[in-house]
């Protein structure tokens, strides 16, 4: 499948800060935790697309954005057995490992201070001014709250669509991504 390039401009304004204020709190995930995240996504797309075994990254991105657009459309995922969380997760963690892998981002574990202390998985880049909450990002797409796109943010990644942002401020990407080709 050729993997079509969709446009889209970028509005972003910094939404969660990592300086010395301390709002975030960042662990890196160990490789177990890494390999566990991957064996668990990867068990359960095999469940619902068993042609995904073998599949490369940008297959996997737009199968990930397919899958979250069919169901945000009414169309979910279903498999006996398998709770529509797990679903949830294994589109999101299929998405942030192709990021992971295309852009040298890391994977890590957040505390977000000014919320509670919520604490999410989220991918970040190198130089932590960039991050996406893949969990978040897929369970609000799937809600309708915003729109599909995770293959979108991809092609945003390394563009000049992003301005910079300063080491350090977490600044999360994906309300900021819009669609300028329609779907």
């Amino acid at each position: 499948m050729k993997f079509i390039l969709l446009l889209c401009i970028l509005l972003i304004s910094p939404s969660i800060s990592g300086k010395e204020d301390a709002t975030v709190t960042e662990e890196l995930l160990e490789n177990v935790q890494i390999e566990k995240l991957h064996t668990f996504a990867q068990d359960i797309r095999l469940v619902l697309n068993p042609e995904t075994k073998n599949s490369s990254s940008e297959e996997l991105l737009i199968w990930a954005d397919s899958v979250t657009y069919d169901w945000q459309k009414g169309k979910p995922p279903k498999a006996e057995g398998i709770e529509s969380k797990e679903f949830e997760y294994a589109i999101a963690i299929t998405w942030a490992e192709q990021i992971v892998k295309r852009h040298n981002w890391l994977w890590v574990k957040l505390t977000l201070h000014d919320t509670e202390d919520w604490e999410t998985l989220a991918i970040v880049s190198a130089d932590r001014s960039l991050m996406i909450l893949p969990s978040a990002s897929v369970r609000e797409s799937i809600k309708g709250d915003t729109e599909v796109l995770i293959a979108a943010s991809n092609n945003a990644i390394g563009s000049s669509v992003i301005p910079k942002f300063a080491p350090n401020s977490y600044t999360s990407i994906m309300h900021g991504i819009k669609r300028i080709l329609p779907r």
